[in-house]
């Protein structure tokens, strides 16, 4: 038989505990081994990046540990204790390598902690031989009374040549009600209780359920008060300037809310338009920030673009927009934490949350389906049609309305999946991503590029360093430009990809009426 390297039980209580102690008792020697206490804290990213892939991060003191879902330590490392972590903050260890891929630019945040108390025992036969460890493991909310145990587990790890002992005590242990749990995701469940999270409450991934006999006013407020529910969720640490997702995310509610709009707004009410030049103001404040941490994140990628001689003046760019973006910042939070604000998401939660009872007998009273069916076919014979007009010799913003184009017609897709059969809908959108992908990488570098020029432009000086930025820009601008071209290049070829028969057939099948 070959052994697990350890297994976790968790008892109902500590009285449990003794219970079984006393049974394990009857058959072995129980010689306690050590004893310790702490205080652990859990980390993860905001939208439970490690989670996703049954990693689990605790520290204790100044140490962290990164653990398997089964409690199996993978790597660990010393760090001072902070609320929060970016991978770069680790040391240059096979536990920062660990982090980077999962967490890209999401930063770790602390999500609860628990008193702990571990006391180790050996289990010892007749023999005087230790046949089996055994850990009995406490938590509790460090708030909670201190009699009160949230939670007790027994943890045991059998000894080669034992095997039949190790048996007999996992049989005991399940004998007195122990639960066989991943160790990982129990843990981190009882640390949640008595927080305002929960696993997996966050994501940024739109999904929300819809009736087919739902009106058009129920689903727009469905949808919409969903949307506002993830500005909402991502508000404060926009304020607090954690990590750039949570205002990319936050802009995405706000780009969504106003596509959704648009798309709806011949069968709505003329007072929505109030809203959607408030929503489009609500996006013009977030917008320059944004737009500068797309900048800064591609540090890295800039550099290594450029051959080392034309590195030297990129640390002055970035450093130019670090400054500019903290100015941004700063009257995007009087904003955010304007008057305007505030009316504006009281007023709409007021609409919304009204809006069904007094939508009358208008259009918006009707059954939402037909009009998703007839919304989706319209946008996609569009797409197919503008799409088909572009050549080599078409001007570049007839892309970029492509573009918008396919960005709408996904939000309306994720709006409407419920209506049909979702695994379809889901193979119809990656096939549509390609097609994103290929119009997005094009805008970006267009993009790119006419922000680096007008910085270019703006350069005063004949100084050192002015030159250095200046071959730098010249440097990323030519490669940037020649990308484009090969982008522009592979569109044709993307766009037939998208529109060829299968792909068609797919469409029909899961969109007809």
């Amino acid at each position: 038989m070959r052994l697990p390297k350890q297994q976790f039980f968790q008892m109902a209580d500590i009285d449990a505990f003794s219970q079984l102690g006393n049974a394990l008792l009857k058959q072995y020697a129980l010689e306690k081994d050590h004893e310790s206490n702490g205080t652990i804290r859990f980390f993860d990213s905001f939208d439970w990046r490690l989670l996703k892939k049954d990693r689990f991060l605790i520290q204790e003191n100044s140490r962290m540990r990164l653990s398997d879902k089964s409690g199996e330590l993978l790597v660990e490392t010393d760090i001072n204790p902070a609320d929060s972590y970016f991978w770069w903050d680790f040391p240059d260890s096979e536990f920062r390598q660990q982090l980077k891929p999962a967490l890209s630019c999401r930063a770790l945040c602390r999500l609860a902690e628990l008193m702990r108390n571990q006391q180790n025992f050996n289990l010892v036969n007749k023999d005087g031989k230790t046949v089996v460890r055994l850990r009995l493991i406490t938590y509790q909310d460090p708030l909670a009374d201190q009699d009160q145990s949230t939670a007790v587990f027994v943890a045991i790890k059998g000894l080669r040549g034992y095997e039949t002992a190790y048996k007999k005590v996992q049989k005991t242990i399940i004998g007195h009600n122990g639960s066989l749990v991943h160790y990982g995701p129990a843990r981190l469940t009882i640390a949640l209780a008595n927080s305002n999270r929960f696993l997996f409450d966050y994501s940024n991934k739109f999904s929300v359920p819809l009736d087919g006999d739902w009106s058009v006013a129920r689903v727009l407020s469905a949808i919409c008060l969903e949307l506002q529910d993830n500005m909402k969720r991502n508000y404060d640490s926009v304020l607090q300037d954690i990590d750039t997702e949570f205002l990319h995310d936050f802009r995405v509610a706000i780009r969504r809310t106003r596509s959704f709009l648009s798309l709806l707004k011949k069968v709505l009410p003329k007072q929505i338009s109030h809203f959607m030049k408030e929503f489009k103001w609500l996006g013009s404040i977030t917008g320059p920030v944004r737009d500068l941490d797309v900048y800064l994140l591609k540090q890295d990628d800039y550099q290594a673009i450029l051959p080392e001689k034309l590195q030297t003046g990129l640390p002055y760019f970035f450093q130019e927009l670090t400054e500019q973006r903290k100015i941004a910042f700063e009257q995007m939070v009087k904003g955010l934490q304007s008057q305007r604000f505030k009316q504006l998401m009281d007023d709409w939660s007021d609409y919304l949350n009204g809006f069904e009872e007094s939508a009358g007998s208008g259009s918006w009273s009707k059954p939402c389906r037909p009009l998703a069916v007839k919304l989706v076919n319209k946008r996609f014979a569009r797409i197919v049609k503008d799409g088909g007009s572009i050549d080599d010799t078409s001007e570049d913003e007839l892309l970029h309305d492509l573009r918008i184009q396919a960005k709408k017609f996904r939000y309306l897709l994720e709006f409407f999946t419920p209506y049909f059969n979702s695994r379809d809908v889901k193979r119809f959108i990656k096939q549509l991503k390609k097609l994103q992908n290929n119009l997005g990488d094009f805008n970006d570098l267009s993009v790119q590029q006419a922000a680096l020029e007008d910085y270019y432009d703006s350069l005063g000086g004949r100084t050192k360093q002015s030159k250095q930025v200046a071959a730098a820009l010249g440097g990323l601008i030519s490669h940037l430009a020649a990308e484009q071209v090969n982008v522009r290049n592979s569109f044709k070829r993307t766009f037939s990809r998208f529109t060829e028969k299968k792909n068609s057939n797919l469409f029909s099948q899961t969109f007809r009426q």
